[in-house]
């Protein structure tokens, strides 16, 4: 038989055969957790949160993290007592735990937050409705602050941590089992890059209130986010996350967990901007999605958080009013469904083809997201290693630009579905493929 997409892949011309070989002698417990932000709650950008529920417990979000611009100054909308109880009923339908951000810009009541407004919040979310929420943060991308705050031109890291150290010290009189997420920089963790790097100073100044150190990453303005820029993130991005970690390590912090809690291809999902083959409404911005989760996983972060859940721009997994899911969703599923709690080595794959491997729950199995970046069918021979007994090699034809969750049992009948344009085109779920005699 011969391998495929349902229905054809549109590569044009035969399969180009590859092989990509998997070690599982060397195996490593996976701690990184994938999860997304909650937005667009607020009443006046239309809440496309109602409605969402089903198709994002689907993507088992560990976290759901609930913060952002909006809930930093509480414009144009007030995240009120109310709107806390809705987000937490929202965070348990979908199985996630929440991460809750407390302001630094404006409250609900339009003041300028205090320290005693951030323990406020602790005191309403876990005394007086015993909500639990272990996890909060402080602010939402301060190194902005500066070009963003009209009344904070001057605003320095040492000024994030003066106001951090106070509002954990009144966080935590209220519930000292919380635990805190930060700084939650926008971009400004360049190494050695003197103004560009925020995290050092921080680290330096206020590192001992983390408990797990955050960044934020959109790699590409609205004019770069190219399909050829997007394929070539990956390196970048285990880089990057070498980098944060390198200064963890020199600010006495290396010892802690790194998050990404707010990441997509781009910052700015404006229709009328975000024009190019990779933004966020495109298949390759998918194909970008499954290798940046596939990266984190890979390089162990402690969670890594979509930003969003559905909203009017195209930055929404889930498109608004309707939800109709994106190519990202689909990404962010693959992972949900078919990859398992144990790493494993991907030793070689074809140029233009990543995968990522790990051994499913039972370790009868190892389960593989393969990203095929290339403009044209591969027909990939599957061969793995390293396993109590042998594993037949196993042969699928991955379409162009698709990606697809391969399970390979080490005995029995292997699976694949795939992804790409003929789905996104149909919006239709995943496809299954059909297995090919190996060459």
């Amino acid at each position: 038989m011969n391998g495929g997409t349902a229905g054809g892949s549109g590569g044009g011309g035969p399969p180009t055969p590859g092989e990509i070989n998997i070690s599982a002698a060397t195996r490593t417990a996976r701690e990184s957790t994938v999860g997304l932000n909650y937005w667009c709650w607020a009443p006046s950008y239309v809440n496309n949160v109602k409605g969402t529920e089903t198709a994002v417990a689907a993507l088992a979000p560990r976290f759901v993290r609930v913060g952002g611009h909006n809930n930093d100054n509480n414009k144009r909308d007030a995240f009120s007592e109310d709107e806390i109880d809705n987000a937490v009923a929202y965070v348990h339908a979908v199985g996630g735990e929440m991460i809750l951000q407390v302001p630094l810009l404006g409250d609900a009541a339009g003041a300028v937050p205090t320290a005693a407004t951030a323990a406020t919040m602790v005191t309403y979310a876990n005394l007086t409705k015993g909500y639990g929420i272990k996890y909060f943060s402080i602010g939402n991308e301060p190194d902005l602050y500066p070009d963003q705050e009209a009344t904070l031109p001057g605003y320095k890291p040492a000024d994030f941590c003066a106001s951090a150290r106070a509002f954990v010290t009144a966080m935590k009189g209220v519930d000292p089992t919380i635990k805190i997420v930060g700084p939650d920089l926008s971009w400004k963790y360049q190494a050695g890059q003197g103004a560009n790097d925020w995290m050092t100073p921080i680290l330096t100044g206020c590192g001992d209130l983390f408990d797990i150190v955050s960044f934020h990453r959109y790699p590409f303005g609205p004019t770069a986010a190219t399909a050829t820029a997007a394929q070539a993130d990956a390196p970048a991005f285990h880089s990057l996350i070498a980098s944060i970690r390198g200064i963890m390590r020199t600010t006495g912090q290396g010892d802690k967990p790194l998050a990404l809690t707010e990441a997509n291809i781009t910052y700015d999902g404006a229709p009328e901007k975000s024009t190019l083959d990779a933004s966020p409404n495109t298949v390759p911005a998918g194909l970008w999605a499954a290798d940046m989760l596939g990266t984190a996983l890979d390089d162990g972060l402690w969670t890594t958080l979509w930003w969003s859940l559905s909203e009017g721009w195209t930055l929404g997994l889930l498109t608004a009013s309707s939800h109709v899911p994106r190519p990202t969703y689909y990404a962010l599923r693959a992972f949900a469904e078919h990859f398992g709690p144990t790493l494993i080595q991907v030793t070689s794959a074809p140029a233009g083809v990543r995968a990522y491997a790990s051994r499913d729950a039972a370790d009868s199995g190892t389960q593989i997201i393969v990203v095929n970046w290339n403009q044209r069918d591969e027909a990939i021979t599957f061969s793995i290693t390293g396993t109590a007994a042998a594993v037949a090699p196993v042969a699928f034809t991955l379409g162009a630009r698709t990606f697809t969750a391969v399970e390979i049992p080490d005995v029995g009948t292997s699976s694949a579905f795939t992804y790409g344009a003929k789905q996104w085109a149909g919006q239709a779920d995943p496809e299954p493929l059909v297995a090919a005699a190996p060459p």
